[in-house]
């Protein structure tokens, strides 16, 4: 490979590693209560609960490192962090799957329920009994309950837009 063509791709690699490597800010508005994971450009990373509005013409940005209860007290002063949004390189935004776990959380307990129910109606009631409907509604109910429980407790980090 000639030798201009490595320098040119020694220096295409670099100039887009210098530019992921530049602050990114806040490019647009950040509601209080949002779970961020935040980039800085000194390489440190920090999870929190925004405590204040943010916008692109904030100077700063003031997260809670409390995800389920809000840094209130003189106490929480400790896990309350403040970021200069010049020193912001990235920004993830949290998404749980409560929803996906709901569905496959009802779908396996409606199965699960009928299953149990049928079975019950064969091997205890004469003739027809309501097992198979109640071990259905039951069933879809609790593991629904459960997966939406279980699914929005896994987190799931996409880039801020």
């Amino acid at each position: 490979m000639p030798r201009f063509l490595n320098r040119a791709i020694i220096l295409g690699l670099l100039i887009v590693t210098a530019r992921s490597a530049q602050a990114q800010g806040i490019r647009g508005p950040i509601l209080s209560g949002t779970v961020l994971r935040v980039h800085t450009s000194d390489g440190a990373i920090v999870v929190g609960r925004v405590l204040r509005d943010a916008t692109p013409s904030s100077s700063t940005l003031e997260v809670c490192m409390h995800l389920v209860q809000t840094c209130t007290a003189k106490r929480d002063a400790a896990a309350r962090r403040i970021i200069p949004t010049a020193r912001i390189s990235g920004l993830d935004v949290r998404r749980g799957h409560a929803a996906v776990g709901g569905i496959i959380g009802v779908l396996l307990g409606a199965g699960g329920g009928y299953l149990v129910g049928h079975d019950i109606q064969t091997h205890e009631c004469a003739g027809s009994c309501a097992a198979p409907a109640i071990g259905t509604i039951l069933g879809a109910a609790l593991l629904g309950g459960v997966g939406a429980l279980l699914g929005g407790g896994v987190a799931r980090w996409v880039p801020m837009p």
